[in-house]
């Protein structure tokens, strides 16, 4: 799978962690082809008051170290606004710069993150690249499942 750019190969931190994992693993998964797919890099900038509200929204719906999906899916709920969406995908957190399959909010399409605890700001080396996907239909397929988890293979293009 080559959807990198010459630019991208040899990037920096996040950026080559996640193209290092997708070239290892991405064929034979198909959560990591529909990102890939369907994805991009997304914008680690996000606006001081957006970082403060959502990481204050995360903190009050309990936000719970390893679940992912299920943060991001309440952050987005609790949020009640337009612009805070949910999106899966492929991330470097900044403490570890290993590329791992995650969910986070993105304001205005920038990324906040609701699940590592060190920041809701990207830090320094951290990459982030993935797909928002409507959250009426994340509510609805957990629902339709019962359980918290990627929903990115069984979203329509």
């Amino acid at each position: 799978m080559n959807i990198w750019t010459d630019t991208e190969r040899g990037a920096p931190g996040g950026r080559e962690a996640i193209r290092e994992y997708v070239d290892a693993v991405g064929d034979a998964d198909p959560e990591i082809n529909a990102i890939i797919e369907r994805g991009a890099w997304r914008d680690t900038s996000p606006p001081a008051d957006d970082v403060e509200a959502i990481g204050e929204l995360a903190e009050a719906v309990g936000r719970t170290p390893r679940r992912c999906y299920r943060n991001a899916r309440e952050v987005a709920g609790a949020a009640g606004r337009d612009d805070v969406r949910y999106v899966e995908g492929i991330a470097v957190p900044p403490t570890v710069p290993v590329a791992t399959k995650h969910a986070w909010v993105e304001v205005d399409g920038s990324v906040v993150e609701v699940t590592w605890e060190d920041t809701p700001v990207p830090g320094e080396g951290t990459a982030y690249y993935g797909v928002p996907i409507e959250l009426d239909t994340v509510l609805e397929t957990v629902n339709d499942r019962g359980t918290d988890g990627p929903v990115i293979t069984e979203v329509d293009r």
